[in-house]
């Protein structure tokens, strides 16, 4: 069983109230149920899986902005947003993904401000939080052989939207 324990605390003006947050991600191993499709006995993986993560990501600028600023204050940006990403994956209850994988990153973006190249950075964090979370295996050429991205406007509801493709034969 792996257990990730995500803990972040929010305090509001004025120090009189604190909010805490916890997110527990356990992943239990369970009996496998049969399969949809397909012979007995062979379990079969859907085409794709989708997951949404709300809100936006940080850009390259804004990590790098963050490195500058001080020592720790990347790894906080990298952290929350990993978390941010875990919440999108506990919302859709991925299951652990084996084998090669092709990934489709449509960024919903609230305004153009940011370059596309900044925007997509962000994949950076996605793939490691996948790793981290136990959905994917690794991040190398052997497990992720490739990606897309689409570039969206949605002033309403920024989001990222990530599919994820199983290869077969790679």
């Amino acid at each position: 069983m792996t257990v990730v324990l995500l803990i972040a605390v929010v305090a509001v003006p004025l120090g009189m109230v604190a909010v805490v947050f916890v997110l527990a991600l356990a992943r239990v191993a369970a009996k496998p149920t049969p399969p949809a499709c397909g012979p007995v006995g062979e379990a079969t993986m859907p085409e794709a899986v989708t997951f949404t993560i709300p809100g936006r990501l940080p850009g390259l600028n804004e990590y790098t902005a963050a490195n500058r600023t001080h020592p720790k204050a990347g790894a906080r940006a990298k952290k929350e947003a990993e978390w941010q990403v875990a919440w999108g994956v506990k919302i859709a209850r991925l299951e652990p993904i084996e084998g090669p994988v092709f990934l489709t990153f449509a960024w919903h973006e609230p305004d153009r401000r940011r370059d596309v190249d900044n925007v997509a950075f962000a994949k950076k964090f996605i793939l490691d939080a996948l790793v981290r979370l136990g959905i994917l295996a690794g991040d190398g050429r052997k497990h992720v052989v490739g990606f897309s991205d689409e570039f969206h406007l949605d002033r309403r509801r920024p989001r990222v939207v990530v599919t994820i493709r199983k290869e077969q034969g790679t």
